[in-house]
């Protein structure tokens, strides 16, 4: 199932694993979308931009931006829903899932957790140790 999100908000903040990040997902239409160049800086996955898009992380995975179209390493073709932005890709966090993360969204709040392997602490735990960042955040809206 995709990720959708409240729509009182045009943007959600991000947690890495267990790290606050002051990367923010753009929510439209219900679905978050990140800027590809999150993918590359903070996940630190190598891409490739040619005709098509490829990202390798955990998986690799190449982008038809013509025909918006994803394709994993097992074949899976699957329709996506991209768009630009000041001259910036954006992704839907889905395509995350395909890198080899999960992608949760905490406590219906607007707060969203990347997260590998590398990740130590419960979604709870991280929710706890970020709420009063969170509620700042919300209160900037």
């Amino acid at each position: 199932p995709k990720v959708r999100a409240q729509s009182y908000s045009s943007s959600t903040s991000i947690i890495l694993n267990d790290e606050w990040t002051d990367n923010k997902g753009q929510i439209k239409d219900g679905e978050i979308y990140i800027p590809i160049e999150f993918i590359a800086s903070r996940l630190n996955a190598f891409i490739t931009v040619g005709q098509d898009i490829t990202i390798e992380k955990e998986n690799k995975i190449t982008i038809n931006l013509e025909e918006k179209l994803l394709h994993t390493e097992s074949g899976e073709i699957i329709k996506l829903n991209l768009f630009f932005k000041d001259d910036t890709i954006m992704l839907p966090l889905d395509v995350l899932k395909h890198l080899g993360y999960d992608v949760v969204y905490l406590k219906d709040k607007l707060l969203i957790r990347i997260r590998n392997k590398d990740a130590v602490l419960t979604d709870e735990q991280v929710y706890v140790k970020y709420k009063d960042t969170l509620k700042n955040e919300i209160n900037k809206i």
